[in-house]
């Protein structure tokens, strides 16, 4: 939304009209979902996010069973065992979110959430029901409700995050407060006689539906009728690494809870204070790469509001949890995946898996990687099998891949989500968004957990994490404080770009720099609006057709790009452009590893 791209928002909308093969049965949707993210700094984020919904709907009964028997009535598809007449839901929703992530440092954040919901659900045009079916088998009970029902709920949350060590000992504490307020209003816009009408009777097999006629109602409820409840939690929990193969968890939670009811029909009228602590204890023990045990113990607190059938309250649910276990992996790393794009390549080479097939960003003429090395950038020196070239990812090969037989296929959601029915087909397949400054981290543990491979998805991200530290401890006295633009440079100059917030932007953030970054969707930037903007360090990533030598060249002859400050006090630096697209933790280790190389040279 602005020139250093630290504003961004999104907004969806969709709108339904649906009719139905069933009776009477139609619906009618409207969905709005503005967001907005500020970028305060590399540290600090700011999003809002809001939705409404209207839903207005006549919902189908369902299917009815006779007295005796096992299977549904023998009726026509399309019949509804329903007053037309009186045959209507509405339903509304607005929803608001804030969240506030601040990075005090590398070991410390928080995030501040606050939450406002309202639902409305009304039934005052009537919405018809079955009550029971009759002893003929064949003469169903209608009644009508025409009551409204309104929600508000208030959640303020604060969560603390500190990593730190104790000796040889790693620690993720995580501390954090909730409070939850929630309100629920009760009403009819009816006569209360009429607010539940019952005797409405319907031939299932032959229904005359001008014919329901009710003869009996009763009053649900009273202006006034309320519930309410005010519910405060605090929560401590620690992860602890006592070894690479020894994991603790120790953790608790306190809740109290304030509740209040008003049903004036019923005389129903509480007021109750509940409280309760819930521990939780874990244990993870790994003798091998392929085994882990486990053990578990957990309590948990559910507050209930409303009544039984007697007008009692309902009390607190408590539940006690005691899990005990092994995971192992029988396949040792057999399982054959295929993997459409160079970021899922990296995250599964990460994980100790080699791929059965791949696909890469262009195709390369050969039928097998036979020579990944040389074949595949950066990533090839890991490969140890000889995958099937599948092609490039935004046609694979369908032949292959039927060939294959893959147990698995992972690709990129923006590339093949239109044709996910096809290679679902064939095998199992899962799409991820690798991109953004986080990609990798969130997409990983999934995949992990598909191949049983959690404990290397947590290795993996706490060497990245630990690179991160050590890196930037050593970089401080060069970037602490200074600024950074990132160019994907073209052949032709005036095509170029300035990249946007991302993997490679995201991890000059981490490690010290103040990050200049351009517009989503990447606009060609004119060599003099480059020199206009001051950055102390300027990093050139040949992209398309472009090598680092030509651009060094571009770079060299151009008398307006000699000028700039940057490049006068010698902080222009060139990477190629293919670490960029394959953003996985591979790509991290080299990316940092180069940087380091090219601002502290040995």
């Amino acid at each position: 939304m602005n020139e250093d791209g630290s504003l961004a928002y999104r907004l969806n909308i969709a709108y339904e009209s649906a009719g139905s093969f069933r009776d009477f049965t139609d619906s009618r949707r409207y969905f709005i979902a503005p967001s907005l993210t500020w970028t305060i700094s590399p540290s600090t984020k700011l999003t809002l996010e809001a939705s409404y919904l209207q839903d207005r709907r006549s919902p189908d009964t369902g299917l009815i069973v006779l007295n005796g028997s096992d299977r549904p009535a023998n009726l026509p598809f399309n019949r509804t065992l329903a007053d037309p007449d009186n045959y209507a839901m509405n339903f509304d929703e607005t929803r608001a979110y804030l969240f506030l992530d601040h990075k005090f440092s590398d070991d410390i954040s928080v995030r501040t959430a606050f939450r406002y919901t309202t639902s409305f659900e009304s039934f005052r045009e009537g919405l018809s029901f079955i009550r029971s079916l009759r002893d003929d088998n064949r003469t169903v009970e209608l009644g009508i409700s025409s009551t409204d029902q309104f929600y508000e709920t208030y959640t303020f949350q604060n969560d603390l995050i500190w990593q730190f060590n104790t000796g040889a000992i790693a620690h993720t504490l995580l501390f954090g407060l909730e409070v939850n307020n929630g309100f629920g209003r009760f009403s009819s816009q009816v006569p209360p006689e009429q607010q539940n009408v019952t005797g409405g009777l319907l031939d299932i097999f032959e229904p005359n539906y001008n014919a329901i006629t009710y003869t009996g109602g009763f009053q649900v409820f009273e202006d006034g009728d309320f519930q309410k409840r005010n519910m405060f939690g605090v929560y401590l929990q620690d992860q602890i690494t006592i070894a690479n193969n020894i994991k603790l968890l120790v953790g608790g939670r306190f809740d109290s809870v304030d509740t209040e009811q008003l049903f004036q029909v019923d005389e129903f009228v509480v007021e109750q204070r509940d409280s309760a602590f819930s521990p939780r204890l874990g244990l993870v023990y790994q003798p091998n790469e392929n085994l882990s045990l486990y053990a578990s113990y957990s309590r948990s607190f559910v507050p209930v509001l409303g009544r039984s059938a007697i007008n009692q309250p309902f009390q607190p649910t408590r539940g006690t949890q005691y899990e005990v276990g092994a995971k192992a992996d029988f396949l040792d790393g057999r399982l054959s995946a295929v993997v459409l794009s160079p970021p899922l390549l990296d995250i599964l080479l990460s994980l100790g898996v080699q791929p059965a097939g791949y696909a890469e960003v262009d195709l390369l003429n050969t039928k097998v990687f036979d020579r990944p090395s040389q074949q595949i950038p950066y990533l090839g020196k890991r490969v140890t099998s000889q995958p099937v070239n599948l092609g490039d990812r935004h046609n694979p090969s369908i032949e292959k891949l039927l060939q294959l037989k893959p147990d698995l296929i992972l690709g990129e959601k923006f590339y093949l989500k239109e044709n996910y029915k096809l290679f679902s087909s064939i095998a199992p397949t899962a799409f991820f968004q690798t991109e953004g400054e986080t990609g990798w981290k969130s997409v990983m543990p999934i995949i992990a957990q598909a191949l049983n491979r959690e404990e290397q998805a947590q290795q993996a991200i706490a060497s990245h994490n630990q690179l991160v530290r050590t890196a930037k401890s050593q970089l401080a006295p060069v970037v602490s404080g200074q600024t950074i633009i990132v160019l994907g440079w073209q052949p032709t100059s005036n095509q170029s770009f300035i990249f946007a917030s991302g993997f490679i932007t995201g991890l000059l953030e981490d490690l010290g720099f103040r990050v200049i970054v351009g517009a989503p969707n990447r606009p060609n930037t004119s060599i003099e609006a480059i020199a206009s903007i001051k950055a102390d360090y300027i990093l050139i990533m040949p992209s398309g057709d472009n090598t680092i030598s030509n651009a060094k060249q571009q770079w060299q002859n151009d008398p307006i790009l000699r000028l700039i400050p940057a490049a006068q006090a010698g902080k222009i630096y060139f990477m190629d452009y293919q670490i960029a697209r394959i953003r996985g933790p591979i790509a991290a280790e080299v990316f940092i590893n180069q940087i380091q190389q090219l601002l502290q040279p040995s």
